[in-house]
């Protein structure tokens, strides 16, 4: 059986994009994840709801900064 170059390269486009789905899922997973212990963390201050959204995105910012740092800082030693 002889395929064309058409469907081969199809069937390599669809793995990409199962794999591409599966990194934005773990993505929007922490994103959920954080955005929860934020709003944890705002509750359990007992702060006023007007600085909900300013605390929330500060939190956030920290988190997605600790994220970003490598690997080898994020380590407690």
């Amino acid at each position: 059986m002889k395929f064309s170059p058409m469907v081969f390269a199809a069937a390599l486009a669809l793995s990409g994009q199962a794999i591409a789905g599966e990194q934005d899922a773990v993505h929007d997973e922490r994103y959920v994840d954080n955005m929860v212990e934020c709003i944890t963390d705002f509750i359990t201050s007992e702060l006023d709801s007007s600085r909900k959204d300013a605390f929330v995105a500060e939190c956030m910012q920290k988190k997605v900064a600790k994220s970003q740092q490598p690997a080898a800082t994020n380590r407690k030693g």
